[in-house]
């Protein structure tokens, strides 16, 4: 990094505070993010793909975590698997206010949706992702012994686990 771009990234921070969003651009020069934009980002936690979009709303934020956990064994697969799937989603759901459910076709969700007032604070997104993550860490590795999470490859198409 040159000198120039050093300054001038320094200048940025002190012109807009450290919380203000900045990039490089193709160019060279340092710009201030909008915070008017959606922002969407995804990641890995126990072999469970997460999706976060976050966006503005009214005033504030709204954000949505969206997760699918994988599809329901069937019972010819393994009766027991199916059960205890089924006994681990219904304590999950209970615990996590409807957060996880199963839907027609089979497949677990986890989805969180909520709003958070004022302006866009990516720290404010992350903390409450982490947030929801530690409340469903216990269910998410319970049922990861008896579903196997979809796989996704990297041109976006879905590839499942080999079911043992």
């Amino acid at each position: 990094m040159s000198s120039d771009v050093a300054r001038e990234i320094a200048r940025a921070v002190e012109a807009n505070g450290p919380d203000v969003p900045l990039r490089l651009s193709r160019d060279g020069h340092v710009e201030r993010l909008s915070v008017d934009r959606r922002v969407d980002f995804s990641f890995e936690y126990r072999g469970f793909l997460f999706a976060v979009r976050a966006e503005p709303a009214g005033g504030g934020v709204r954000v949505r975590i969206h997760a699918n956990l994988g599809d329901l064994p069937y019972t010819c697969e393994s009766a027991d698997k199916r059960a205890n799937a089924l006994v681990i989603v219904k304590a999950a759901a209970e615990a996590l206010g409807g957060r996880i459910r199963i839907t027609p076709g089979q497949s677990i969700l986890l989805l969180e949706d909520f709003k958070v007032d004022g302006a866009f604070e990516p720290r404010t997104v992350l903390a409450k992702t982490v947030s929801l993550l530690i409340q469903a860490k216990p269910y998410l590795e319970l049922l990861s012994v008896v579903v196997h999470p979809p796989v996704f490859t990297r041109g976006g198409g879905r590839r499942e686990f080999a079911r043992a």
